[in-house]
């Protein structure tokens, strides 16, 4: 896999998950690094930079600034060189992890595809934006026999995100693909903390 100098993540709201992100700069040069932190609308809420030696690691405090008290956000990571990053979230004794997304890395694209939707949990999911245009996006939840059980269609606008859950999807095992007409990065967030097995984080696979 090539190595990217943008990744991206999810940041959840502060009042459940707290969230943990560390990127490093892979590379035998200075790199300079930003980090900004939108909300559901693209609007930029807090951003940050920091200069890092060859393989040097940063903590990025966007947790720390508040920026996630108000809400679900995203997280963009540039670089003038390459960067890899990994997001930790923690709950009491639940927590997951998310690798930076990223189109070198198969998870940004115009259609994603996640191999489980589990009806004994509860799925969540945010679509984020990565283009410069509204995307309007549509998901199809079929069941493990390839048949379509429900279509939904959203927008969401410049560098934001929409957000869905089994509310919208409904309790189905099988499948689910998202297409958009801009570039999009998907995160699911599987909950089986009622049944005492904790949390899944997966990020969609780009197909197309």
């Amino acid at each position: 896999m090539p190595a990217t100098t943008t990744i991206w993540f999810g940041l959840d709201k502060g009042t459940k998950w707290n969230d943990w992100v560390k990127v490093i700069n892979i590379t035998n040069n200075r790199a300079k690094i930003l980090a900004v932190v939108r909300d559901s609308q693209g609007r930029t809420v807090w951003s940050g930079e920091r200069d890092l030696n060859p393989y040097q690691a940063w903590v990025i405090p966007a947790e720390q600034s508040g920026a996630d008290r108000k809400g679900d956000m995203s997280l963009e990571v540039r670089s003038d060189g390459p960067v890899v990053g990994e997001r930790h979230l923690h709950h009491g004794r639940d927590s997951m992890a998310f690798p930076g997304a990223s189109v070198e890395g198969g998870t940004i694209g115009g259609r994603l595809f996640f191999p489980e939707l589990y009806s004994g949990g509860h799925d969540w999911l945010r679509i984020i934006n990565i283009g410069d245009t509204t995307a309007l996006i549509n998901v199809i939840v079929r069941d493990n026999n390839g048949r379509v059980i429900r279509q939904l269609s959203g927008q969401a606008r410049p560098l934001g995100f929409w957000i869905i859950s089994d509310k919208n999807l409904g309790q189905v095992n099988g499948t689910l693909e998202i297409q958009s007409t801009q570039p999009i990065l998907g995160e699911r967030q599987l909950d089986y903390t009622a049944a005492g097995k904790g949390s899944v984080g997966q990020l969609g696979q780009a197909i197309g």
